[in-house]
């Protein structure tokens, strides 16, 4: 998939243009200097979280586990595929170790993400 039908996907998914997401993402510091991944996954996670499934006029909890990679340059990740397959290992790591959580690819031991209380 290109970027361009992710991006389009973010738009079909969520109703919001590429720059009105970005927009959003400003709003709510995101591009602020020192910002972690993490912390904005933590944030979509909590987001998911808050809205349930209504079925039959039940409400049925939702959960999301979410992997994180970062690129940084001169790293090992040099490529969109590279890091795509440490974003699903850090995925499959969340899986594993309780689900409902954010985790960070990293090459020696996984780091979690703050978690809310």
């Amino acid at each position: 998939m290109s970027f361009q039908a992710y991006l389009d996907n973010i738009e079909t998914k969520t109703g919001l243009t590429p720059r009105e997401f970005i927009a959003l993402a400003h709003d709510r510091g995101y591009d602020a200097p020192g910002t972690k991944a993490a912390t904005i996954a933590e944030s979509i996670r909590r987001a998911i979280c808050a809205k349930p499934v209504i079925n039959d006029r039940k409400s049925i909890p939702v959960s999301a586990s979410i992997g994180v990679s970062i690129y940084e340059p001169g790293g090992p990740f040099t490529s969109l595929s590279y890091l795509l397959k440490a974003a699903d290992l850090a995925l499959y790591n969340a899986k594993r170790t309780g689900r409902n959580c954010v985790r960070v690819f990293a090459l020696k031991s996984p780091e979690p993400a703050p978690h809310a209380a």
